[in-house]
């Protein structure tokens, strides 16, 4: 079956197919594509979690492909210390030798000159005149090079060194110009015949036109401060990203949901008072909205519309937006397979990465997260769900925090539940020690009254005395007193006990049973998204219950949700 197509990117950044739902920042895109086009350096900067990469991939590279105005090349340097991190020079060669077409040739007028020389430039030299060679009319009427460097704050994490290996030889590729090196070779023969023919010295002095654009945040934007002795024009060129306004906000929510196409939901529109809910539930306290946040709130309810036929959404339908954001919250949750690393991950979350006392976030260094028991895999699952948020820290690695502050309250009840049912299951065990220690104390007690009746009889007999069995026949009947109020107190409590969790579990059971039916209802109608979400929350439940009656069932409908996908 074909997968179906959202109308919403929901928690991820855009990618340049999903250039046909990328609205709201059409004014952005169009300022972006002409500065781009103008100036050799550009800098696109805005608050984490503003929207870059969306705009560089379902913006700009779409409109430069339709007027081939540039040949775009994208990197990712990745912070160091990383899995994914390289030197930053090696990374950008090797980009560029993967997406661009030429360099291959050995035999250049470069190595008859300078046969070791690996720089930048003469990788990006040879890539011309390869093409050249190849094709020259063609090489010749070539765009210039567009090298796109997102998340450029992460060149940053790396050593002194490696920073000025990179900006030095970014500044002598984007110059476009021989560089000295080879002038003083060339020099070597002035007046006499050299290794290299007069065209080739003409093709040689031929400049290649490369222009960058470099994507940072704006709480980072002052360290471009110290390319700025190779690069000085790096301050001169800057594009501001905002948050989206209200207006951009309505056609980011309105604009996708109109769009035909093979989506998995027929178009639909918004009822005014659901538009304004959301854009206000967005805003808060910011100045302006965050567009990963509205995707997120607005898949939810794209996915809610794929089976109604009225196709207007409204805030009846829809309900409260915060129960959208806890059900993603959960959602995401259930997505982390492995209970002992879902636990962990929640522990991480609701307890560190929260300062309760003022709903706000929190900020951890990878290593306390790894420290915590939360595993790499785990953390890439938090990633990749938009639960956490990853950002370059200047020691190397990452620091990670909640993506946004929506997040906070859902997150908080979620801790305060978990806290509730914790105690539940600490107190019955408490009880059930205790019954234990009754029970033991009850079967000591019967063995002490045995030993007091033989003891009374023995002493009976010897002395003969009715004193004495008066005494004992006391005692005695002072400790069977105490054995029954033991017995007693013992069945009580085992009946409280019993009753309490027995009320617990059933509730447990109908909630089970009534999230299995619900999922079938959805398989019935082939919503495989809102199936998931009830067996996500059946499984929770049993979980709670601590019981496997359930498995076959709840894999069954794993499986007929899996087949749905597919």
């Amino acid at each position: 079956m074909k997968q179906q197509v959202r109308r919403y990117a929901g928690a991820s950044p855009f990618s340049e197919r999903q250039s046909n739902i990328f609205f709201g920042r059409e004014a952005a895109t169009l300022a972006l594509h002409r500065m781009v086009k103008q100036e050799d350096q550009v800098v696109l900067h805005a608050k984490s979690g503003i929207g870059k990469s969306s705009l560089i991939k379902a913006g700009l590279l779409p409109r430069i492909r339709k007027d081939r105005s540039l040949e775009p090349v994208e990197f990712r340097l990745y912070a160091s210390s990383s899995a994914k991190s390289r030197d930053p020079l090696s990374t950008t060669k090797e980009v560029l030798f993967a997406n661009l077409a030429g360099g291959t040739n050995p035999d250049t007028p470069l190595d008859k000159l300078l046969p070791n020389d690996r720089s930048l430039w003469n990788q990006l030299k040879e890539i011309q005149l390869d093409r050249i060679a190849k094709d020259a009319e063609k090489a010749y009427a070539d765009p210039p090079l567009l090298l796109i460097f997102d998340q450029f704050e992460e060149l940053f994490t790396y050593s002194r060194q490696d920073q000025l290996a990179f900006r030095s030889q970014i500044a002598e590729a984007i110059s476009g110009r021989m560089p000295q090196r080879y002038w003083d070779i060339l020099s070597l023969y002035e007046g006499q015949e050299g290794p290299v023919s007069a065209e080739e010295k003409r093709l040689l002095m031929r400049p290649m036109r490369i222009k960058v654009l470099f994507a940072i945040r704006e709480d980072r934007i002052h360290l471009l401060g110290e390319l700025s002795d190779y690069l000085p024009a790096i301050s001169k060129n800057w594009f501001k990203l905002d948050h989206l306004n209200a207006e951009e906000a309505t056609r980011a929510i309105e604009a996708p949901a109109r769009q035909p196409g093979e989506f998995a939901t027929a178009p639909f529109t918004y009822a005014g008072d659901l538009r304004n809910n959301i854009i206000s539930y967005l805003s808060g306290d910011y100045e302006g909205i965050e567009s990963a946040q509205l995707q997120v709130i607005c898949d939810a309810i794209d996915r809610k519309m794929q089976h109604d036929d009225e196709r207007t959404a409204t805030v009846e339908k829809i309900g409260d937006l915060e129960n959208i954001t806890a059900n993603y919250y959960w959602e995401k949750i259930d997505e982390i397979k492995d209970p002992e690393q879902q636990m962990a991950a929640r522990k991480l979350i609701e307890e560190q990465l929260i300062f309760e006392e003022a709903e706000r976030r929190l900020t951890l260094f990878e290593g306390q997260i790894i420290d915590s028991g939360v595993s790499k895999d785990t953390l890439d699952t938090l990633i990749d769900t938009y639960l956490l948020r990853a950002e370059p820290d200047l020691r190397g690695g990452y620091n990670y925090e909640i993506s946004h502050d929506s997040l906070i309250k859902p997150i908080l009840e979620a801790k305060r539940e978990r806290f509730v049912l914790e105690r539940v299951i600490a107190q019955e065990e408490k009880e059930k020690v205790h019954a234990e220690r009754l029970a033991k104390e009850i079967a000591e007690n019967k063995k002490s009254r045995r030993l007091n009746i033989i003891l009374t009889a023995l002493l009976a007999l010897a002395t003969l005395t009715t004193t004495t069995s008066i005494y004992y026949y006391y005692q005695v009947d002072r400790e069977r007193r105490r054995t029954r109020e033991l017995l007693d107190i013992s069945e009580n409590f085992r009946e409280k006990v019993e009753k309490s969790t027995e009320n617990n579990r059933t509730s447990l059971r109908n909630s089970i049973r009534l999230h299995l039916d619900n999922a079938g209802v959805y398989l019935d109608s082939n919503d495989g998204e809102l199936a998931k979400e009830e067996v996500g929350k059946a499984s929770r439940a049993a979980a709670k219950l601590q019981t496997t009656d359930y498995d076959t069932e709840i894999n069954l409908l794993r499986l007929q949700i899996d087949a749905i996908k597919e």
